[in-house]
């Protein structure tokens, strides 16, 4: 796919400029997520992380880290839309059978939340390092896993404000993973601490169908979206939002608020919209759109179980 220019197509976004690109590694051992790649040892300042509610990938194994430059702490003045000093990366590897085949590096290059920039990295075929790839790859190392050109990243990572998914108050809630907010306040990376640490809200089901909403669809489908059209990716009316959030209880949740009776019909998962998007694959069909070939079973299961009983 050639990404140099903007389409009409959402999976396409604005490049980043070139001489930004360029000023990330060629290897991705020279990037600062590994001391040795060798052994797999990572590098000092970097923290694994997981999300409590994870992005579905066809499968694919992920493991991610952070690194905050040294003495910063993130701007948590916002709850719900944290903003990252200038000079935190991300990394987050996919393994496909046990095997690596990409480690993705989105790196704010600036004090603007709007300055982020991605790439991936493909590992070579005897997995000893993984080369810088700005116009990705389809069905890399011999698997079915596609590696996104740098001028898609922004396809879902521009649908929120502070360009970052998976690393926020309600993804690291609770006590599983690496980081937690308790452990993020205890580093004192925090700017302002919540206190309390309120819960999410809804039982068992509910909260489970909530939560794959908003780690699968709100990056597209939310009420904060940019009001930007060279880095939107997919709804841009704002017609439905499934953020969710630790305010309230789960009846004042936004997927409640805005998407039942819209997209989401209580009791009936068969016949709500987003079961059906959720249910197809194929060029401009499905939800989510972009990162994903095959249907995820168990996830249509999850919300649909939450349907069924609304």
């Amino acid at each position: 796919m050639n990404c140099a220019k903007i389409t009409d197509d959402f999976r396409v976004c604005s490049p980043p400029p070139g001489a930004a690109l360029d000023s990330f590694p060629s290897l991705l051992s020279e990037t600062g997520l590994y001391t040795d790649i060798s052994t797999h040892n990572i590098g000092p300042g970097v923290e694994a992380y997981t999300p409590r509610f994870q992005l579905w990938s066809d499968g694919a194994q992920k493991s991610r880290w952070i690194m905050l430059p040294a003495g910063q702490k993130i701007d948590t003045q916002d709850s719900e839309v944290w903003s990252f000093p200038m000079g935190t990366r991300f990394w987050k590897e996919f393994r496909v059978d046990g095997r690596r085949v990409e480690t993705r590096l989105l790196r704010k290059t600036a004090g603007d939340d709007r300055s982020w920039i991605g790439v991936s990295y493909i590992w070579n075929d005897d997995g000893t390092d993984a080369y810088k790839a700005e116009w990705g790859g389809i069905n890399v190392n011999g698997t079915q896993h596609n590696v996104p050109a740098a001028a898609e990243c922004m396809g879902c990572h521009g649908g929120r404000q502070n360009r970052i998914l998976g690393f926020s108050a309600t993804q690291l809630s609770g006590d599983a993973g690496e980081i937690t907010v308790a452990e993020a306040i205890e580093r004192e990376w925090l700017s302002h601490p919540p206190t309390p640490l309120l819960p999410l809200p809804g039982n068992e089901i509910e909260l489970a169908a909530l939560g794959y909403l908003h780690a699968n669809c709100s990056h597209c489908h939310n009420s904060d979206r940019p009001n930007d059209d060279k880095q939107r990716c997919f709804n841009p009316k704002k017609d439905f939002s499934f953020l969710l959030t630790s305010e309230g209880h789960v009846d004042e949740t936004e997927t409640y608020q805005t998407a039942i009776g819209k997209v989401i019909e209580r009791g009936d998962a068969s016949g709500s919209r987003v079961i059906r998007e959720m249910e197809k694959r194929g060029y401009h069909q499905g939800m989510p759109p972009l990162g994903t070939e095959t249907v995820d079973r168990q996830g249509v299961e999850t919300v649909g179980r939450w349907i069924d009983a609304l």
